[in-house]
């Protein structure tokens, strides 16, 4: 019997692995995927969900969360992931966008 999951993340470097991870695991059904700021902006760690679901050819759900945190100015680890949070890997941008603009 499968476990049935959502994933929450920021995906730059390590969130990719979790993501690829999960997919290919026979014990979990991810649902969907709530996107964060975090390693990169909103916007880049939603494209980068996105574009490693094509890579990956599966068809989950994405949702785009919080674009800063709640009670300060958000702080991003470029410095770590790359500009793209990826570490300077370069996937092919996604087919497709958001199953909805923001997450529930």
């Amino acid at each position: 019997m499968t476990k049935e999951r959502i994933l929450y993340c920021d995906p730059g470097i390590d969130d990719a692995v979790t993501i690829a991870l999960c997919c290919a695991s026979d014990e979990l059904d991810l649902l969907g995927i709530t996107t964060t700021h975090g390693n990169v902006a909103l916007e880049r760690t939603t494209t980068n969900t996105l574009a490693l679901l094509d890579v990956l050819n599966q068809n989950i759900s994405v949702y785009a969360g919080a674009d800063r945190p709640l009670v300060r100015p958000a702080i991003h680890a470029s410095n770590v992931h790359g500009a793209s949070g990826f570490g300077g890997v370069e996937i092919p941008m996604p087919r497709a966008w958001c199953s909805k603009p923001d997450a529930p």
